[in-house]
């Protein structure tokens, strides 16, 4: 089974006309604030998978880990799985990739030491990183580099 996931981190998850999504706000590998504590109002971690449509696992969830907050999972329904794993007529190549998006939003983060946010995504017979976020003051990235 060959399934991608990359996780990214932004600061808002805007829904355009036309069915086109914009990431504002988007960060690489850490997300510094000024000095500790210091407060994060909203934070998207958004999850994207891509996998032919003939390897659409039985069972797909992604977890989120936050240091200090009980591990969050959010599985994918059966039913959009069983969606997914159907031919599209329209679409003639061989693979017929099928890509899905997860956005989990969080509000009102208080960050008193580094953390890592980190994303991964679950299948019945695999666990496979996603991506990772480091929170972390401005001046602990200056010592840390």
């Amino acid at each position: 089974m060959t399934i991608s996931a990359i996780a990214l981190f932004c600061d808002d998850v805007r829904h355009e006309m036309g069915g086109q999504r914009s990431l504002i706000g988007l960060y690489e590998s850490r997300l510094l604030g000024e000095r500790y504590p210091f407060d994060i109002p909203e934070l998207f971690a958004v999850t994207i998978l891509r996998f032919p449509a003939r390897d659409t696992p039985d069972q797909l969830a992604v977890t989120i880990q936050v240091p200090g907050v009980e591990d969050e999972t959010l599985p994918v329904p059966a039913s959009t799985l069983a969606e997914l794993r159907q031919p599209d007529q329209t679409d003639e190549t061989a693979e017929q990739l099928r890509t899905l998006e997860l956005h989990r939003r969080f509000t009102h983060l208080t960050v008193s030491e580094p953390v890592t946010i980190s994303v991964s995504v679950q299948t019945e017979k695999q666990e496979i990183p996603a991506g990772a976020l480091t929170l972390q003051a401005s001046d602990d990235h200056a010592q840390t580099g």
